[in-house]
């Protein structure tokens, strides 16, 4: 999913910022379009969920289909129900 994000974004020319982590073999997104974490405070930052559902597991692990709904969310909250 997350190689969904990132062909998005630069296909659209849209900044992403984002760290990889080798001990847990995914990619943590820091900011989308000059949108970063904390920029709402020490809660906030960016979500995702998949076909209306919040993983619990980093982007870069999920497999995701044709007709499948990814969605990228700020929260000014993090772990708040949006």
């Amino acid at each position: 999913m997350f190689d969904v994000l990132k062909s998005a974004c630069s296909a659209s020319g849209i900044a992403l910022e984002f760290s990889e982590s080798v001990t847990y073999a995914t990619a943590y997104v820091e900011g989308i379009g000059g949108l970063y974490e904390f920029d709402c405070g020490s809660l906030s930052g960016w979500m995702f969920r998949v076909n209306g559902s919040f993983p619990n597991y980093g982007a870069s692990a999920i497999e995701v289909s044709d007709g499948d709904r990814i969605e990228w969310l700020y929260t000014c909250n993090m772990g708040d129900d949006l």
